[in-house]
């Protein structure tokens, strides 16, 4: 199994916030975002009925560059995971 995509974030990169007061203010933030993708790879195994063994890795690029990052904004993250588990309807 495996999975390739692309996310077009550089279309969102300016946040408009308008405050209505008496004297009404609008900012707007230019938030510098890149396009990213993700890749990620799984496996499957089976062991025994009913349980099946899954795992993979994955990887998702910076929307942002590192002088634009702030606390509110995800980073690149690389992750893993096992499981086992049981498939439902299987037959013991």
């Amino acid at each position: 199994m495996g999975n390739l995509g692309w996310q077009d974030w550089s279309e969102f990169g300016k946040v408009d916030v308008t405050v209505a007061a008496e004297d009404t203010t609008s900012l707007t933030v230019d938030r510098q975002y890149e396009d990213t993708w993700h890749a990620a790879l799984g496996a499957q195994y089976q062991l025994s009925a009913p349980w099946l063994l899954s795992g993979g890795i994955a990887y998702d690029s910076e929307m942002v560059d590192e002088k634009d990052l702030t606390p509110d904004l995800p980073a690149a993250r690389c992750g893993a995971s096992v499981s086992v588990g049981s498939m439902p309807g299987a037959r013991r």
